[in-house]
């Protein structure tokens, strides 16, 4: 049984955008990869409303992903994936004034993760969207600042992945918070999905490929990518040389 933790925040919890309901596990995001995945996958979701990637919070115990994930690694271990995606709390008033310190907060967090897992196990980082203009509005504890760092956190996320050979997806290439709250993902479908098993694809298929996919492998050898989705009409297909990845 291959294990798969998807670790993160509300918008991994499955909190709506109207601060009423929680999704069905039949929409958020691991539970769409579960359903996709099927036989051999176990995924397993740790998503928290309010935590964060290193930043304490004094309203609430336990927020900072710096204590809980290391809990959460062993309690769902061994696991062979990790999934982070966290940041959208980084970005609250009280929290950091720029993009800088929320980068710096997840690297501490990815050494802590790389420093007490095997070589073997891979994570994908995953940087949420950006904060929309609905936010400081609906929410306090943001402000017009913060939706200016929130702008920020990709790229240091992408230069996170790039120094320790992580995987990387910017969810906001493919999605937007909702106009409802600005810090919320709609549903519908996943952020991330996984697509079909195939073989081997022509060799200019892996040249269109703009980022390098999160790559599982099934008890054929045949290879299962996790591709960025999220509230698109079908599932994009990408055909990747697991060989040369």
């Amino acid at each position: 049984m291959i294990e798969i933790l998807c670790f993160g925040d509300s918008n991994t919890y499955g909190f709506t955008p109207d601060w009423k309901h929680r999704y069905g596990r039949d929409i958020r995001y691991p539970g769409v990869l579960q359903a996709l995945l099927g036989d051999g996958y176990y995924v397993a979701e740790d998503g928290l409303v309010g935590r964060t990637a290193a930043f304490p919070d004094s309203n609430r115990d336990g927020r900072s992903a710096l204590e809980t994930l290391p809990l959460s690694i062993e309690s769902h271990g061994p696991v062979q994936y990790i999934i982070l995606m966290l940041g959208t709390n980084d970005c609250k008033i009280d929290k950091t004034r720029s993009a800088e310190d929320v980068g710096a907060g997840m690297d501490k967090l990815v050494r802590l993760v790389i420093g007490m897992l095997p070589a073997w196990t891979k994570i994908l980082l995953v940087a949420p969207p950006p904060l929309g203009p609905a936010a400081p509005q609906r929410d306090p504890e943001y402000d017009a600042q913060s939706l200016a760092v929130s702008q920020g956190v990709a790229a240091q996320y992408q230069m996170i992945a790039e120094a320790y050979g992580l995987r990387f997806l910017d969810a906001g290439t493919v999605t937007q918070m909702s106009a409802l709250d600005g810090e919320h993902l709609r549903g519908a479908l996943p952020v991330i999905a996984a697509v079909h098993a195939v073989s081997k694809p022509p060799q200019t298929a892996r040249d269109r490929v703009a980022e390098r996919p999160f790559i599982f492998h099934n008890q054929n050898m045949h290879t299962i990518l996790l591709v960025r989705i999220y509230e698109c009409p079908t599932l994009l297909t990408l055909l990747y040389d697991n060989t040369k990845a």
